[in-house]
């Protein structure tokens, strides 16, 4: 498995690209989503699933613009139930694929 780690300087904001035979996950994409797809084309990745570990407050998510550019499964974190904020576009819940959630900002 191999691990890509994309951060925007000055600000904590990361995501990451997982990938394996092939095949990638990409986890808290950017707005900015072409860093992905260009990335996925170098390494000869197809991207099939896009996810997010929680709601984020701090930045705009590319993660349904991403899903539905290079037609990946969006799987996003089931947390979301219990908070004030939902989130409306159709997915599938990370716990319906055996994940969890990093409650917050912070994964502990």
């Amino acid at each position: 498995m191999k691990i890509k780690k994309f951060e925007v300087p000055g600000q904590a904001q990361y995501s990451y690209v997982l990938s394996s035979e092939g095949e990638a996950i990409v986890i808290d994409p950017m707005r900015d989503f072409d860093r992905y797809t260009e990335y996925a084309q170098e390494q000869g990745l197809t991207i099939r699933f896009v996810t997010e570990t929680h709601i984020h407050a701090d930045f705009a998510s590319g993660a349904l613009a991403l899903a539905e550019a290079t037609g990946a499964e969006l799987a996003l974190s089931y947390y979301d139930e219990a908070q004030e904020y939902r989130y409306s576009m159709e997915h599938h819940s990370l716990r319906e694929r055996r994940g969890g959630n990093t409650p917050g900002p912070m994964a502990t």
